[in-house]
This record gives C-alpha cells, structure tokens and sequence, in this order.
C-alpha cells in the first residue's frame, strides 16, 4: 500500500470537518484538531478504503467513492515518519455526524471564518502558525493541508458560496 494512514477531508458548502482527538497518552497526536483519518489496516483494499473506514469509525459518516471529489498530495506530520494520504470529499445537506470512541468533538468549521495566527501549543512547548475557528485550534500538519485547500477554492461574492477551482497534482 502506497501510505500508512489516509484521512478524509470533507467539505460540505463552505464548510469543512475537523475533529479534536480524544486526550489519551498512547495517541502521538492527542488533543489535537484534526481530519478524520487514521492508519491502515489489512482489511483495507487502498488507501481510499483506509480513508472511507476512518472517517466512518470517527465521525459515523458513511462515504462512498462516487464522493470523492479528489485527492491531495501525501503529507507528513514533522513528528513523526508516515506517509499520510489525504482525499477531499464533498457531502451535501444535513449529514449527522456520531463521535467514535477516539474522538472527543467534530465541528463544521467554515471556512470563510478561519483566522491565521500564532498559538502556543502547551503540549509540545511551541509557538506555531495556526488557523484559529470556534475554539479549534488547528496546527501543524492540518494546518498545511487547510492552506493547501483554501488555495483551490474561491469565493463567490454574490451568493457567497465556496467552490474548488483546482486540485494540486499527485
């Protein structure tokens, strides 16, 4: 398989999906904000699948490929060694989310709200660029692949809405 880990980055409108992981200690990316997504298992086919399952394990959401609007290039966190693949989604209305065991909150963030800032990330000791929306801190590797996003969409100023104009290139 061509990754350790795949997420799912789900927009809906003008909004995007993140969740706050749980505080647990055998989680090297605790309490962080983040994409659905997790590591591979061998049940999984492809790194698609790894993203599809996660995202129904943490978030409850059932996504289909026919839903997948694209992928992103494959990122690391600077943490540590895996290959992560991240592929975008597009959901449409009201999709209910049910929180997994590994999560501690999921919120549709819109993207039309974030702010850029520096935070102090007290469980690493660091101060760090970061996206900041409805008491969501987002950082590190999530905060990349935000930036990366919002380069792909535009605005429109009558109505208001979000679309993606282009995708970055495997």
């Amino acid at each position: 398989m061509s990754c350790d880990a795949a997420l799912g980055v789900i927009l809906r409108d003008c909004h995007v999906l993140m969740i706050r992981r749980k505080a647990d200690l055998r989680d090297p990316f605790y309490w962080n904000v983040s994409f659905p997504g997790g590591s591979v298992e061998r049940s999984d086919r492809d790194c698609l699948d790894t993203a599809i399952r996660e995202v129904m394990e943490e978030v409850g959401i059932k996504l289909r490929r026919d839903s997948l609007l694209g992928e992103l290039p494959r990122i690391s966190p600077l943490s540590a060694r895996i290959n992560v693949k991240p592929f975008l989604f597009v959901v449409n209305g009201d999709v209910p989310i049910r929180i997994g065991s590994e999560v501690e909150s999921a919120k549709w963030l819109d993207l039309r709200e974030l702010r850029e800032k520096y935070s102090f990330i007290p469980a690493k000791g660091i101060i760090v660029r970061s996206l900041y929306c409805c008491d969501y801190v987002i950082w590190g590797m999530s905060y990349r692949l935000l930036k990366i996003i919002l380069h792909t969409m535009q605005v429109d100023a009558k109505d208001n809405s979000c679309r993606i104009y282009r995708l970055a290139q495997n």
